[in-house]
C-alpha cells in the first residue's frame, strides 16, 4: 500500500517546479531570439554565396553544401530535442498540476489534519467508505426479557393477592388427639400466606405432645396445608379420681389428656417394674384381643408375685402372669369356642385350663386374691402436683389480663 503524501513537502516541490519552469521558458525565449537574429544575418551572405557559386569550382560547392546540410541536420536535431524537452517539461508541469489539484481536493474533503493522520497506513486512498450497517434487533434477547418480566409480574401478583392465602388445613392420622388441639399447636390459620407458613416450626410445636410419634407438615399449593400425625399406640388406661389417662406403648402416661377408655383395658395397682412389664406384654397382644379386655388387676401373693387378674368384655375371668400373658392370650379365642356359655375361671398362669366356679381350685384362688393391694401411690402424688400447676397457670392468666 502507498503511503499518503505529505502535503507540506508536495507544496515545496510544486514551488520549485514552477520556478524551474519559468527559468526554462525564459531561456527558450532567449534562444529563439538569438536564432532569429542569426537567421536574419545569414540571409545576406547566403545570397552572396549563391552568386559566388558560379565562380567557384564544382567540387568546392559540393563540399560546402555538404557541410551546410550537416549543420542543418544538427540544428534540426537540436530543435527536436528542445521540443521534446519542452513537451516533457509541459507533461511534468501537467502532472504536477494534477497532483496539486488532487491535494487541494483532499484538503477540502478531509475533516482535519489530525484525523487524516490517524487513519491506518494500510487503508487505500481511492477506496470509497462502506456505508454503516444497520444494527439488527436481537429478537431472541427481547423475547427472553419480556418472558421473564411477565413471570415476575405474575408471581408478584400471586404473592400479594388472596390467591396465596391458606384456605384449607387437613389433619390426618390423629386417633386420640383432637383436630382442634393439633391446629392450635401448629399455629397455622386460614388466610395466612402460603409462602409465610413455617413447616418446621409447626412440626416442632406438635411434636412436643408426648402421644405424637412423628409429624409431617406439608404445603400443597395453591391453598392447602396437610398435617399428618402418627401417634403412639394406646395400650391401656389408668384411673385417678374418676379420670382416665392413656398409657402409651412407650411406657408413658398422658397426664392432662383424660379420655374415655376405648379399645384398651383399664389397669389397676401397677407400679414401677410391674407397670413396665405389663405394658411390654400389652404391646405384644393383637389389637383385636386387646380390645376384648375390660380391666386388669395386679394380684400378687406369696406363691405368685407376678399374678394378674383379667376381666373380659364377655364376662369371662382369667388369671395369668404379666410376664407371659402377651403370648398366652392368643389361646383365649380357641378356648372360648370350646367353653361356650359356661362361666368359670380360665387359668393361663400354669396349665391353660378352664375351671368352673364350683371347683375347689377356683375357691382357693379366690381366697388368695381377697387381699387387694393398695392403690399405686405415685398416681395420687402426680395428680396433686398437676392440680397445683393448673392453679398457678390460671392465676398467671388472670394477672396478665388485668
Amino acid at each position: 500500500m502507498k503511503d499518503e503524501p505529505n502535503i507540506d513537502e508536495l507544496k515545496k516541490k510544486l514551488r520549485k517546479n514552477k520556478n524551474e519552469d519559468t527559468s526554462k521558458t525564459e531561456q527558450k525565449k532567449e534562444i529563439k531570439e538569438t536564432e532569429s537574429i542569426h537567421s536574419s544575418d545569414d540571409h545576406a551572405p547566403i545570397q552572396q554565396e549563391e552568386n559566388d557559386y558560379e565562380e567557384l569550382d564544382g567540387c568546392v560547392i559540393e563540399h560546402y553544401t555538404d557541410n551546410d546540410d550537416e549543420k542543418g541536420q544538427k540544428e534540426n536535431k537540436k530543435d527536436t530535442e528542445s521540443e521534446e524537452t519542452s513537451t516533457k517539461d509541459d507533461s511534468d508541469s501537467i502532472e504536477l498540476n494534477e497532483t496539486q489539484d488532487k491535494i487541494e481536493v483532499t484538503e477540502l474533503t478531509s475533516l482535519e489534519p489530525s484525523e487524516s493522520e490517524e487513519k491506518s497506513d494500510s487503508e487505500p486512498e481511492n477506496i470509497e467508505k462502506k456505508p454503516k450497517k444497520k444494527r439488527n434487533i436481537n429478537y431472541k434477547k427481547w423475547s427472553i426479557i419480556l418472558f421473564s418480566a411477565t413471570i415476575i409480574f405474575l408471581v408478584a401478583s400471586y404473592l400479594i393477592s388472596s390467591k396465596s392465602d391458606v384456605k384449607e388445613i387437613v389433619v390426618n392420622g390423629n386417633e386420640h388427639l383432637s383436630t382442634e388441639e393439633i391446629l392450635e399447636r401448629s399455629e397455622i390459620k386460614e388466610k395466612d400466606k402460603m409462602y409465610l407458613t413455617s413447616e418446621g416450626k409447626a412440626e416442632q410445636n406438635i411434636s412436643l405432645l408426648p402421644i405424637v410419634e412423628s409429624i409431617t407438615v406439608e404445603r400443597d399449593f395453591p391453598n392447602t396445608v396437610n398435617i399428618t400425625v402418627k401417634e403412639f399406640e394406646v395400650v391401656a388406661y389408668v384411673e385417678s379420681k374418676g379420670r382416665y389417662y392413656p398409657v402409651l406403648e412407650n411406657v408413658q402416661i398422658l397426664r392432662g389428656f383424660d379420655m374415655t377408655p376405648t379399645d384398651a383395658p383399664i389397669i389397676h395397682f401397677f407400679d414401677g417394674v410391674e407397670f413396665e412389664g405389663m405394658v411390654k406384654s400389652l404391646n405384644q397382644m393383637n389389637p383385636q384381643i386387646l380390645a376384648m379386655i375390660s380391666e386388669i388387676f395386679y394380684r400378687p401373693n406369696e406363691e405368685a408375685n407376678a399374678r394378674i387378674q383379667l376381666y373380659m368384655n364377655d364376662g369371662q375371668e382369667i388369671i395369668a402372669d404379666y410376664n407371659t400373658i402377651g403370648d398366652k392370650i392368643d389361646y383365649y379365642a380357641g378356648m372360648k369356642k370350646e367353653i361356650g356359655n359356661k362361666k368359670g375361671l380360665i387359668d393361663l398362669e400354669v396349665s391353660n385350663t378352664f375351671l368352673p366356679y364350683s371347683s375347689e381350685e377356683v375357691v382357693r384362688i379366690k381366697r388368695s386374691m381377697r387381699s387387694v393391694p393398695r392403690q399405686v401411690p405415685y398416681l395420687e402424688e402426680i395428680e396433686a402436683s398437676l392440680e397445683d400447676i393448673k392453679r398457678s397457670l390460671k392465676a398467671l392468666e388472670i394477672e396478665s389480663e388485668e
